[in-house]
């Protein structure tokens, strides 16, 4: 019978994590939001509040995803240059890493928003957020057989995490995005969310 011998999988190298709290720059629930919380994308009735809190795993990445109840309805980042939502937010990092990992997803426009990272000697190295390369739309998520250094059938760099339904849909979902440091020596000052100028939503 035909064929392919994909031969032996490479072994994982070992990973230590450490967590990035969001919870002072949150401003968005995964619901239908509060008074110091916007809902979501702002859609009511369609919303992610079946999204898991807590500490989970995703595609072997563990996150700490906050739980809205304990932060003031604030579970999640929100970018946008849309009204209500934040335009910019910066996180302390302080530490030095050989990659980093989002747990993401957007609505609206192709292009979602720029991820600087900014070093303790003053330089900085920039990622736009696209759909389709690191990110994707939350509707019906799939993942992508895109890398941007491999190009089309290399190593997933973005993966669906989490599906479930709501109300309107039943098929929705965030992605993790693994980012190859390119300076992984440098102290890493902080991340930089910014907006772009277009109806896109970034969450974080």
């Amino acid at each position: 019978m035909p064929a392919i011998l994909r031969g032996k999988r490479p072994a994982a190298p070992k990973r230590e994590f450490a967590h990035v709290n969001l919870r002072a720059e949150a401003n968005a629930d995964f619901g239908s939001g509060g008074p110091d919380a916007v809902g979501w994308t702002d859609e009511p009735g369609n919303d992610l509040a079946n999204m898991p809190s807590g500490r989970q795993v995703f595609r072997e990445i563990p996150f700490d995803v906050i739980d809205p109840a304990s932060n003031g309805l604030r579970a999640c980042l929100a970018i946008s240059s849309v009204r209500k939502y934040k335009q910019l937010a910066s996180v302390t990092i302080d530490a030095t890493a050989r990659s980093f990992y989002l747990l993401h997803t957007k609505s609206g426009d192709t292009l979602a928003g720029k991820l600087v990272v900014r070093y303790a000697d003053g330089t900085s190295h920039s990622e736009y957020i696209r759909a389709g390369v690191n990110v994707g739309h939350w509707w019906a998520p799939a993942d992508s057989e895109f890398n941007y250094r491999y190009g089309p059938g290399g190593p997933e760099r973005m993966q669906v995490a989490w599906r479930g339904p709501n109300q309107k849909f039943g098929n929705l979902g965030v992605y993790v995005v693994g980012f190859e440091h390119p300076y992984p020596d440098k102290q890493i000052a902080s991340f930089d969310f910014e907006c772009v100028e277009t109806d896109a939503k970034w969450m974080v």
